[in-house]
């Protein structure tokens, strides 16, 4: 009977049934206990007084009762790996996973085989969706008789527009939600009448500069002078409109009932922790709105001193002798890995301290690691492409091995958290660090994934039109993609078996994919399309 009643509780306390089923449950569960009347300390658990002895009894008698690998009773958990309509709870999916993986050698091995294939397939399909946008470019327009105009409305314009949808999907992530149409409806509501007049400037912008002496100042004036303002005032009312909505949320009595994505993300870190969260703010003020708005602003900032600063190192290079430009070139390559890193780091840092209201689901986790991933990694791609001969193989070797040291790193960082959570035998996460640290190692495979075959596929591309110099294509279309990403799929193997060998639950990156979010995906992928492209526009003054 105990085992009946805790499988249901955990049943419940994923979905949105009423609150009243879920305390009668609890209340059922604990009176089944034997060490109920042991107890002096309480914590509130669904709004009822549940003894922290109990709770904490309750938690070590669930990891005994974990349903067994393929219990139809439970498989429905992980259907958002299908259909995209739940969010499977993280400590579900790790311990499905761990007891899949440690049942036996053959086990490990066909999860391994699983992972790879779904990891192989989503990154297929974002590739070819780059290629495609790739070719879309090459054939569209008319580089030769005004490229100018192709490079403003093309390339420029088509730049600060997907990151405007990007803050639309973002606000959506983090607010109403994304799983709906009623939830996709209340935000365009919320943030597309404020965001569309962004796009409308920009557009403006570079009707002025095609029609006036404008457009024969050189690729980084247009940047700046055409996606510049689109893009700082499109961070800007995002940013704003989320803070506002954070506000009126917090007015709501009844928070418990909200359906939104920030309600229901609020209502599992309070069950986790068994305490309300508060807004810490009332007003929206200035000072809040300048830090939340200089944390995208400088990530904008840092992505065009990226590109355009290595973007005219490597053209100075070209511009040497073979040893010099060689060693010149590697030295780019070296400080373009260091500043990823570097990157990635502040990112993780301002993720962790963001909790409570200003905290992140796991969706928005997602989003964050293939936009950084993708993006940065596509300008150490560059560098890559811009070598040839030797060089090019060795940086082509140490680019997917030093990011797949990293991401072991990542996964014994993990390990070490599920160590000791054993030893204390904690059952509730105490933050989020063990799912962002397998959103991020998941998630940064399938970015250099896509980036191993974007550059590569472009190069050879645009060969034929000398206002790209993207770099040279030695080997053919095929064959060059298949020489400059041939290692990093081989470590694909190797990472994900050895993730799994350690019981990683590297299945919940999957199961939290939805329609909408294989779709921001692609956007993703046709912005760093569009951004290699205008990268290889850059010249020299």
């Amino acid at each position: 009977k105990l085992e009946e009643v805790i499988g249901k509780f955990h049943i419940v306390m994923d979905t949105d049934d009423p609150e009243s089923l879920t305390q009668k449950l609890a209340t059922d569960a604990i009176s089944l206990l034997p060490n109920e009347k042991s107890v002096s300390q309480t914590r509130t658990l669904t709004g009822k007084s549940v003894s922290t002895t109990s709770r904490k009894t309750l938690n070590s008698h669930s990891m005994s009762v974990i349903p067994t690998p393929m219990d139809p009773k439970h498989i429905w958990r992980l259907s958002g790996l299908l259909t995209g309509s739940s969010s499977p709870d993280f400590v579900f999916v790790q311990h499905w996973f761990r007891s899949m993986s440690q049942k036996s050698y053959g086990s490990m091995v066909l999860l391994s085989v699983v992972m790879c294939l779904l990891n192989w397939t989503i990154s297929a399909v974002l590739s070819a969706a780059g290629i495609a946008f790739g070719w879309l470019y090459h054939e569209a327009f008319d580089w030769g008789a005004n490229p100018n105009a192709c490079i403003v409305f093309g390339i420029i314009g088509g730049l600060f527009t997907g990151w405007n949808i990007a803050q639309y999907a973002s606000y959506a992530i983090q607010t109403t939600g994304h799983l709906t149409i009623r939830q996709h409806l209340r935000a365009v509501g919320l943030v597309a009448p404020v965001i569309l007049p962004c796009n409308l400037l920009g557009w403006g912008i570079g009707i002025v500069v095609v029609a006036t002496p404008l457009r024969e100042w050189g690729t980084v004036f247009k940047i700046l002078l055409v996606a510049g303002p689109p893009i700082a005032l499109g961070i800007a009312v995002k940013t704003y409109s989320k803070l506002r909505y954070l506000a009126n949320f917090a007015k709501l009595e009844d928070k418990k009932k909200a359906k939104d994505s920030l309600g229901r993300r609020l209502n599992k870190e309070e069950s986790a922790v068994g305490a309300t969260c508060e807004c810490p703010f009332k007003l929206v003020s200035c000072r809040l709105f300048s830090l939340h708005f200089l944390a995208p602003f400088t990530c904008f900032i840092w992505t065009a001193v990226y590109v355009c600063g290595l973007r005219l190192g490597y053209m100075y290079a070209d511009t040497l002798e073979h040893d010099a430009r060689v060693g010149l070139q590697v030295a780019l390559f070296s400080l373009s890995i260091f500043a990823m890193a570097a990157g990635m780091e502040l990112l993780t840092r301002w993720i962790q301290k963001s909790a409570g209201y200003f905290g992140y689901n796991h969706q928005m986790l997602i989003a964050f690691v293939i936009i950084y991933g993708m993006v940065s990694d596509v300008q150490v791609r560059l560098g890559i492409v811009k070598m040839t001969g030797l060089t090019r193989q060795v940086c082509a070797i140490i680019q997917p091995l030093y990011f797949s040291a990293s991401r072991f790193l990542m996964s014994r960082q993990w390990k070490r958290s599920v160590t000791s959570r054993d030893v204390a035998d904690q059952d509730i996460l105490p933050d989020n660090q063990e799912p962002r640290l397998v959103i991020t190692c998941m998630g940064l495979i399938i970015s250099q994934n896509v980036s191993a075959v974007i550059l590569p596929a472009l190069t050879c591309m645009f060969q034929d039109i000398s206002l790209f110099s993207l770099g040279t294509c030695e080997e053919g279309f095929w064959m060059q993609i298949a020489k400059d990403a041939a290692l990093t799929w081989l470590l694909d193997v190797i990472s994900i078996f050895n993730w799994i060998l350690q019981g990683m639950p590297v299945l919940y990156f999957f199961s939290m994919l939805d329609p909408f979010l294989v779709i921001a995906a692609v956007l993703v992928v046709y912005m760093c399309t569009v951004l290699a492209l205008l990268t290889a526009c850059i010249a020299l003054p």
